[in-house]
């Protein structure tokens, strides 16, 4: 996944990791990670996982990384690469 974000923005950005879970399972614990960036929440609903990031460097790129276990032993990762700078170019 790819996204931009302005360096003075604070965004959330989700991952519905339902689509990949087998019948019967569910997500047992669930953490993420951050470089560039700032991760200011984590959190988890149903199947989603939302994290809160702030900061960044424009020019730059930053990564988050979601990581979830379910009842049946998998871990599940999924990254999110964010693209930093303005979003409207200068007139």
């Amino acid at each position: 996944m790819i996204a931009i974000k302005d360096s003075s923005e604070t965004l959330d950005f989700s991952v519905d990791f339902g689509p990949v879970l087998a019948p019967g399972e569910i997500i047992t614990g669930y953490t993420a990670s951050a470089t560039g960036v700032t991760l200011n929440s984590i959190s988890l609903s149903g199947n989603v996982e939302t994290v809160w990031v702030s900061g960044g460097t424009r020019g730059l790129y930053a990564n988050v990384v979601y990581q979830i276990t379910t009842n049946q032993g998998r871990t599940l990762v999924e990254t999110l690469r964010l693209q930093i700078g303005p979003i409207y170019a200068p007139t």
